[in-house]
C-alpha cells in the first residue's frame, strides 16, 4: 500500500538503505530527471542525479540522518539526463520497524525550480533597485554640492539676484539682494 501511494505521488520518493544506497525509487524520477528508476538504481544515485557541487552536501545529509535518526530537510540541484539543472526540496525521513530499529531513510524530493527562478528574479530586482538608489543618492549629493558652490558664489556677488520658480514663488535670494533692500538675511522675501 505504501509503495502504491509513493508511485502515485508527484514527487520523487525512494528508500535509502543503512549503507546509504538507494534501494527503491518510484517512477516519478523519470518524469523529473529523464532517468528510469532502473538506471538510477543500477548506479550510485548521487553520482547520476545530484549536481557535482551538491554531492558532498547530499552525502553528509544522508550520513547525519542515518547517525542521528533525526529527519533532514534541505534543497539541492539535480542533473537531468539532458544535462539541465533542476532545484529540488529534499526530506530524508528515518524509517523504523515496530521495535524502533532504523531500517533506512525515506527520501522525498519535490520540484521547486519555479520558486527558485522567482527568488532569483526577486534578488536581481532588489540588486537593480539598490544600484538605482545608490546612483540617485550620488547624484543628489553632487547636486547639493553644486548648489552649495553656486550659493556661495552668488552670495559674494554685489548685485542682487532673485530666482523664482514657474509658479512665481521666490526660491533663492542672494545676500546682495538683502543688502540692497536692507533686510536681515534669511527673512522671508515676498
Amino acid at each position: 500500500t505504501a509503495r502504491l501511494a509513493a508511485e502515485a505521488g508527484h514527487g520523487v520518493e525512494g528508500w535509502i538503505n543503512l549503507e546509504g544506497r538507494l534501494y527503491w525509487v518510484n517512477q516519478a524520477v523519470e518524469r523529473h530527471t529523464g532517468y528510469s528508476s532502473g538506471e538510477v538504481l543500477a548506479a550510485d544515485f548521487i553520482e547520476i542525479l545530484v549536481y557535482e557541487r551538491d554531492r558532498r552536501y547530499c552525502r553528509d545529509q544522508i550520513r547525519q540522518t542515518l547517525e542521528s535518526g533525526v529527519p533532514a530537510e534541505f534543497e539541492l540541484r539535480v542533473m537531468t539526463k539532458t544535462g539541465s539543472l533542476l532545484w529540488m526540496a529534499c526530506r530524508w525521513q528515518p524509517i523504523r520497524n515496530e521495535a524502533g530499529v532504523l531500517l533506512g531513510l525515506r527520501a522525498s524530493m519535490h520540484d521547486i525550480q519555479a520558486r527558485k527562478e522567482a527568488e532569483y528574479k526577486l534578488l536581481e530586482s532588489v540588486a537593480a533597485l539598490r544600484r538605482a538608489q545608490a546612483l540617485s543618492e550620488h547624484y543628489l549629493r553632487r547636486s547639493k554640492e553644486e548648489r552649495s558652490r553656486l550659493s556661495a558664489l552668488l552670495d559674494v556677488v554685489r548685485m542682487g539676484i532673485l530666482f523664482m520658480d514657474a509658479d512665481r514663488r521666490v526660491v533663492f535670494c542672494n545676500r546682495g539682494l538683502y543688502d540692497i533692500w536692507r533686510m536681515p538675511p534669511g527673512e522671508s522675501f515676498v
